[in-house]
């Protein structure tokens, strides 16, 4: 077998054509799934509440909630409910003042002493004062709170524009007992803007020296391998006061800051030179000799003309190397994370609506990751599926999207969140033995609790993709087993017509038609009519040979049926000498390449011979013409013969075999080549009803 028939084979093999086909089919009609899905399973809409948070505080494996609520504006009362489960008990605080503030971190918990409690950490607002209020033992039967000053701010517009971050409780003196982190920023003053340390042990409380930056703590290690907590501050340069000009650190540009366990400078501020509105957000990598490295990601001014840049620096906040960024930062603080495949670190910067650079820490581009726009806008890092690994957050408060990456950014899943205003959130995982832990996300107007999990369909779309092959290849097989029985049917039917040729050819040259016509030949060579003999003999041959060259086909022209006709009807006039005569009524420009079928003519001629002509009492007349009417071949053989009744009288005489064959043989050509035959036979009779002969009418559809 050749290479070329083999592969032929293969193209047409129905593994191959349903393989092609399910691929076709999977790749443009089935969307891959995820491997993760996201979907909302609540809402709700609580009034008048600051800020929700789910944690589980007494270790008990159930998440309690806590709903920090502005609860009597008319008494500035700030109210704290904490419903325990899952007893669903609650106990409720009322402290001074109301939660007013530019977002929504001024909640938090954690177990300073660790005794695997948590305590409650929450800032309120009074007048001009700034409050730190603590719930030590949230499921007490008799709820209790101290309550800390931490600053005063400016008012604006009569009211403080003010902004709480808590960073987290970390342990800074290294007294074993943590401490809380936490920034305190003015919208419109500069003062304050600092970050705090609150020993909560001790009941002290530190801050970072006076400056007019806007930022806050981001990251908090050993930079410098003291063996003491670092912060790094994240900021951006505002410029929405006048007088912090007249501060050392203002907010005209952007400065890198690092403050020490005491909230004392580790080295001189850096400054970016760049006046304008401007931002820098830097992450903190451990190092191979076990020091820490910083990376930086700066915004310069719109104005400045200039793109973002990747900055690597040392401990002490010097500068090793940079690297320019092409692309439009989305927003004052571009998407700037680190994360980890294997054990290579990299840095990801979102770099436009749709795509992410990832890059080495020696600032290689190591990949170029295609997003949907809005993905990757604003981040945050969470646990939500309890694996040990904190998922990458991404909100677009604009689209209401929701998207969710796995800690190495990839695998994202996303979901349109409902409502509107999706920027400012607060979130945090509700957890209870035996179920799936859920997100919840508040918006200040609405709650949403989210499902993230492994998408089943993602596991088995492989059962769907072989269903669907499957499918396809029984469908294929049907197919090819329709079309052999069709093909086998056609063969069949082919087989038919030519036995039926073959019925037909010996219908006309049976041995006693052969018989006759070479004994009327005999006969006249006795009778020494030999020039008769011999065109009685050249008919035969043209006939005959005729029948013999066209024995495997079905149709032929109509002036090769009228010379076959013609030939036939001269042999038997000459054989019953003269019974009848004939004629064809053909016009001369008529059109005799037109295809018809085999013996169209011939069958009706002999058949009006045979019953009509040669029992005639007298001369016949058989008249053959040719006419088209509406695209359609008409064919007429007339005859004046006894009629079909009287024939009917002598059937004994013939089985008519010949013409029940033609009739079949119509129909097999009509399903073969699709060309309607019609056949129309009309008694002829004097007004007295007495016969006067047969018509034959022969209707052929002209294509």
């Amino acid at each position: 077998m050749s290479v070329k028939i083999a592969i032929n084979r293969f193209l047409v093999h129905p593994v191959f054509l349903s393989l092609v086909a399910s691929v076709f089919i999977v790749l443009v009609f089935i969307p891959v799934p995820g491997k993760f899905k996201l979907q909302v399973e609540d809402e709700t809409y609580p009034n008048k509440v600051a800020a929700i948070l789910y944690d589980d505080l007494d270790g008990n494996g159930y998440s309690d909630k806590i709903m920090a609520e502005n609860y009597a504006s008319e008494n500035k009362v700030a109210s704290m409910v904490i419903s325990c489960y899952p007893s669903q008990s609650f106990n409720e605080w009322d402290f001074k003042g109301f939660y007013s503030f530019a977002d929504k971190h001024f909640l938090i918990t954690g177990d300073y002493d660790n005794d695997g409690k948590k305590e409650v950490y929450v800032f309120t607002v009074s007048s001009d004062s700034v409050f730190l209020n603590i719930i030590k033992d949230p499921k007490a039967k008799i709820p209790v709170s101290s309550k800390k000053f931490i600053t005063r701010a400016k008012p604006w517009n009569g009211k403080p524009q003010l902004s709480v971050f808590i960073k987290d409780l970390l342990d800074m003196n290294n007294d074993t007992f943590k401490d809380l982190i936490f920034s305190v920023n003015a919208g419109f003053s500069a003062d304050p803007r600092r970050v705090y340390i609150y020993d909560i042990k001790n009941d002290s409380l530190i801050s970072s020296p006076e400056k007019g930056y806007y930022g806050r703590p981001s990251v908090i290690g050993d930079i410098n391998g003291d063996g003491y907590n670092e912060i790094i501050l994240n900021g951006y340069a505002i410029q929405n006061v006048q007088d912090t000009i007249a501060v050392p650190i203002h907010d005209k540009c952007c400065w890198l800051i690092v403050y020490d366990h005491n909230l004392n400078y580790l080295f001189t501020p850096r400054k970016f030179p760049d006046i304008g509105y401007s931002a820098l957000t830097t992450v903190r990598l451990q190092g191979r000799a076990g020091q820490s490295e910083l990376f930086g990601l700066y915004i310069p001014p719109e104005t400045s003309g200039k793109g973002m840049k990747l900055i690597h620096f040392d401990h002490e906040g010097n500068i090793i190397k940079t690297c320019s960024i092409p692309g439009n930062a989305l927003g004052t603080f571009a998407p700037f994370i680190t994360f980890k495949r294997g054990n290579l670190n990299y840095l990801a910067v979102s770099v436009s609506e749709d795509e992410i650079k990832c890059f080495d820490t020696a600032f290689n581009l190591a990949t170029s990751i295609k997003i949907k726009p809005g993905m990757f806008c604003i981040l945050d890092s969470l646990d939500i599926d309890a694996d040990g690994f904190k998922e990458v957050i991404s909100v677009d408060g604009q689209r209401n999207l929701f998207t969710v990456f796995r800690h190495d950014l990839i695998d994202p899943v996303s979901v349109i969140l409902p409502g509107t205003n999706w920027s400012d959130l607060q979130m945090s995982v509700v957890k209870k033995p035996g179920s799936a832990p859920l997100l919840s996300i508040f918006n200040g107007r609405s709650e949403v609790l989210i499902s993230y999990q492994n998408n089943p369909f993602y596991f088995t779309r492989w059962l769907v993709y072989l269903a669907i092959f499957l499918s396809i290849f029984l469908f294929v097989i049907l197919v090819r087993r329709i079309q052999r029985a069709q093909i086998l049917k056609h063969q069949q039917t082919e087989k038919k017509i030519t036995e039926l040729q073959l019925k037909i050819v010996r219908s006309q040259m049976d041995p006693h038609f052969t018989l006759n016509a070479v004994n009327s030949v005999i006969a006249a060579i006795n009778e020494n009519e030999k020039e008769q003999a011999t065109r009685h003999l050249i008919h035969f041959s043209k006939m005959y040979r005729h029948l013999v060259l066209t024995a495997d086909k079905i149709k032929y022209t109509l002036a090769e049926e009228i010379d076959f006709t013609r030939n036939y009807l001269n042999m038997e006039k000459f054989r019953f000498r003269d019974k009848f005569d004939f004629e064809f009524d053909i016009p001369e420009e008529f059109n005799l390449d037109l295809e018809v079928p085999k013996m169209v003519i011939q069958s009706p001629v002999e058949n009006a011979l045979k019953h009509g002509l040669l029992n005639l009492q007298g001369k016949g007349h058989l008249k053959i013409s040719a006419k088209t009417i509406d695209h359609h071949l008409i064919l007429e053989i007339t005859d004046n013969g006894i009629g079909r009744k009287k024939a009917e009288e002598m059937a004994g005489k013939s089985t008519g075999k010949g013409m029940k064959a033609m009739e079949e043989f119509l129909m097999l050509y009509q399903k073969i080549t699709g060309t309607k035959v019609v056949t129309l036979i009309e008694d002829l009779a004097d007004s007295d009803g007495k016969p006067l002969g047969t018509n034959v009418i022969v209707k052929i559809q002209m294509i």
